[in-house]
This record gives structure tokens, sequence and C-alpha cells, in this order.
């Protein structure tokens, strides 16, 4: 019992710490539990951990330009408690609970504990709701925040164990997204050799750099072998880096000089390094969170918008806008210098109707009855998705092709796509893409395609590559929603 005491203790002192993070926790269910988030990329995982979970694997007979970690999480988590949405909510809902404690613990480092939950306060009103979904963004940010506590105990107390489990802990993040958790990577690793060579000199610095990289490496290396043994290198680089870097850059996002919030971001940087600078504020946890918040901002040029924003900028440019705000004393003579500081919280503008639109109106969500229980929907999306569901029921094959990217409809009405790709706009897939797709209408005899144009994400698509196909082979039939203005196709096989 005296062992405990010290236990007890610290957890009575922190009680309202505690009490914070429970209520904390029944308002992300509040929020969470009875609406469906971003369906339309929620749904790519869902679609493809069904197939998984009727024996197909990853990369070999579906296509994924991610690493498998979030797929297979998700599987695990539904052979234990049933493949219902409810589940995956439930699951959302803890992953951004846990994102807020290690958003406390990682601002505690240069916040106090008001200044630290006003942190996770901004996160769980403004930018979390803007993304409620499973997502492998939040699971990679939830193992990046793990992996930056573990070496702020390594900077406080410099053992080799620290830095050996933080790059364990972004080792598993690459399994989950390798884009991003790289660059977190090699950020960290950079300011670990900038930081011990001036402790420990060169050769001692580059050693423990090497530790910090091999401990992760060894750890993605072993994860993703079966995965590399079972499809091969060339299908691996395909999927996972050639798709990539030829998708991202066909998306018609704002050009960089128009992008207002990719401009307040770069200048929340600038502005955050004169401020740093000469106030002289730059201690080692300043600069291993400066300097991961750059490289990270610099990462996602190539496709920022405010999703992006949302992920770069809760986990460590903002707790170091507030970690300035709180180094200034309020007075009359200070209030100029606290306005001017106050810009570097500028991009919080960007989010000023998440509280209000995303989940304060619950009548905005309609519950509609699915395979796998029942989805929160938006008002106008839940007649479409019924009508679709309706038609889908009435088909009586297994394989069902929709598209242009409404993967969601496979788990919703158990029907599986007979192709690698869940994803069908024809400029933004490649000509070998294009060829396989080809391929799979030709030889897998799918009698049922389904064409949803109004519910294209971006635009409407340029599927030229498969009018010829469908026009010969297919009946078409035209449908209209119920109680909603538009139509969606039906094509039967002659």
């Amino acid at each position: 019992m005296q062992g405990l005491q010290p236990l007890l203790s610290r957890l009575k002192s922190n009680k309202y710490i505690i009490l914070f993070f429970v209520l904390l926790l029944m308002f992300l269910a509040y929020i969470t539990l009875y609406s469906s988030g971003g369906i339309g990329d929620e749904g790519l995982i869902l679609a493809d951990v069904q197939k998984m979970a009727h024996g197909q694997l990853i990369y070999r007979d579906f296509f994924s330009w991610i690493t498998p970690g979030l797929y297979y999480l998700l599987l695990w988590v539904w052979n234990i408690f049933g493949q219902q949405y409810i589940v995956v909510r439930i699951l959302t809902m803890l992953i951004a609970w846990l994102i807020g404690i290690f958003i406390y613990l990682t601002s505690r480092a240069i916040l106090n504990k008001s200044w630290s939950l006003i942190n996770v306060v901004i996160f769980v009103t403004l930018f979390y709701p803007r993304h409620m979904t499973y997502s492998y963004h939040w699971v990679s940010l939830l193992l990046t925040l793990i992996a930056v506590c573990l070496v702020n105990i390594y900077l406080k107390n410099p053992k080799i164990k620290f830095l050996i489990s933080g790059g364990i802990v972004l080792g598993l993040g690459l399994y989950f997204l390798h884009t991003r958790v790289m660059v977190a990577l090699v950020s960290v690793a950079l300011f670990l050799y900038y930081y011990d060579r001036q402790r420990l000199g060169s050769k001692n610095a580059s050693r423990n750099c090497f530790v910090f990289l091999a401990s992760a490496g060894f750890l993605f290396l072993c994860l993703m072998l079966p995965h590399l043994l079972k499809v091969g290198w060339p299908t691996l680089w395909f999927d996972l880096v050639t798709s990539n870097l030829f998708y991202y850059p066909t998306i018609n996002y704002l050009p960089l000089k128009h992008n207002l919030a990719f401009i307040l971001t770069g200048g929340v940087h600038i502005f955050l390094f004169f401020l740093l600078f000469r106030k002289k504020l730059f201690t080692p946890q300043i600069s291993l969170y400066y300097f991961y918040s750059l490289c990270l901002f610099i990462s996602v040029c190539y496709r920022f918008d405010t999703h992006h924003l949302a992920y770069i900028y809760s986990s460590f440019a903002l707790p170091l806008s507030l970690y300035v705000l709180s180094q200034i004393k309020i007075s009359l003579k200070k209030i100029p210098e606290f306005l001017s500081s106050s810009l570097l919280l500028a991009p919080l503008l960007f989010y000023h109707e998440s509280l209000i639109g995303y989940y304060l109106d619950h009548r905005q969500w309609q519950a509609v009855p699915t395979k796998i229980g029942l989805v929160y929907l938006t008002k106008s999306h839940a007649p479409m998705a019924q009508s679709v569901l309706r038609e889908l029921e009435q088909i009586p094959d297994k394989n069902v092709l929709l598209y242009p990217s409404v993967a969601y409809y496979y788990p919703f009405s158990d029907k599986v796509n007979p192709t690698k790709y869940n994803i069908i706009y024809g400029k933004y897939l490649d000509d070998k893409t294009k060829a396989e797709i080809m391929n799979d209408l030709a030889n897998k005899n799918i009698r049922y395609i389904i064409y949803l144009p109004t519910e294209s994400r971006w635009e409407e698509p340029d599927e030229k590559f498969l009018t010829q196909f469908l026009t010969m082979n297919y009946a078409e039939k035209k449908i209209q929603y119920q109680n909603y203005d538009g139509y969606f196709y039906l094509y039967t096989k002659k």
C-alpha cells in the first residue's frame, strides 16, 4: 500500500486535469458517435478492410497508396467487436481523445497547465471536427506526439533507451502513414544530431542519430517484410511511391500564391522565428517543435488545404504561438506587443465555423440503415445514400463496381469491388491503372456497374476510357434519387 502512495498523491494533485479529460471524452463521444465525419475518405478504408475480411491481401488484390497499419488496426478491432460502423466511430473517438492527451503532454514541456489545456480545447473544438473520421492522418499525428514526448524525456534525461523508444514509435508511425511520418523521423533525427553534437561531439551525435533511425527502420522493415515477400518490390514501389508522386500534382488545388491558408501559416512560422529569436526563447524543446513544424509545413506545400493545416498547426505551431503569448506580461505598455503577437493565431480563422456547423446542430444528421448498422449522414446526403442502397439491395451479385469515388457503399451494402481501385477518376489515373481496370471489366464478368456523377468529390470526372466499353457491353438505366434532385446510372451487362 505504501508503494501506491506516490501514485495516489500524484493523482490527487492532478484531479482537475483528470476530470478535464473525462469530460473531454464525453464531449468527443457526443460529437463523434452520431455523425459520419468525412465519409468519403473513411469509406476508402472501410471498403478495403472489408476486402481483407474476405481474405484479400492489400497491394496484391487491391491498391493502396498508404502503408497498411490503419487497415490492420480496424480489421483487428472488427474481428473482436464485430463489423459495425459504431465500432469505427468509437475507435475514431478514442484516437482523438489520445491525441488530446498527448497534445497536453507535449504542450506541458513548454507551457503551464492552463495554456496547455487551451491548446487541447482548440484542437477538439476547431481542428478535429473538420475531419471527424477514422484517418491515417490522426493515427500518424498521435504516434508522432508520443515519439516527441519520448524525445522530450531524452532531452532531460539523455539515456539511449528513450531514443530507441522514440524511434520504435515512429517506425510504427511509418506503418500507418509513411509520407508524413518520414518527415517527422528525418526532422527529429536532424535535430537530435545538432543537439547531441553540441554536447557530445560529432562522433557520439552520429551514433545516437543512427540508433534512433535504425530503431525506426528496423521495426518498419519487419512490419513490411511480409508484404514485400508476398507482392514483390515493384508493386510496393508503385503503390507507395510512384502513385503518390503521380496523383497529388493532378489535384486542382489553389496555386500557393493564391492560397491564404498557406500564406498565413508560412507567415506564422517566419514571425515565430523572429519573436523566439528576439526574445531568446530557443530552448531545446522550442527548437525541436519549431524545426519539426517547419519541416512538416514545407512537406505539405504540394497539397495545402484546411484539413492538412489542422495536422501541422495544431500539434506544434499552435503551442509555440501560445508559448510566445504566455511570455508577455499584460500591461498597458504591452498591449501593442500582445496584439501583434496574436497574429500567430490567424490560421484559426479558417475554422471559425467548425464549432457550430459540424456538430452542435445534430439535426443535420440522419440515421441510414446499412449492412454494418446505422450510419449518420447529413440531411442532403442521406436521401442519396438511401436511393443507392435500395438499388444495390435488388442486385443479386456480390461483385458490383461503383464509380468514380463512392467506396463507402461497398461496406454499407455488403458488396465487393471486383477491381483493384476504389477511385476511378480518369485524370487521376495513369495508363497502367486504366489498363488494369479495363482488363478487370473484360475478364471478371462484372454484370452490374453503378455510376454516381452527383457524388463526385472534386469535379465532374472524365471517364472517357470507360464510356465506349460501357456503351457496347452494358444497358443503361437512369435512376432519379428519391427526395433529392439528381440522377445516378445502373449499367447491366447485355
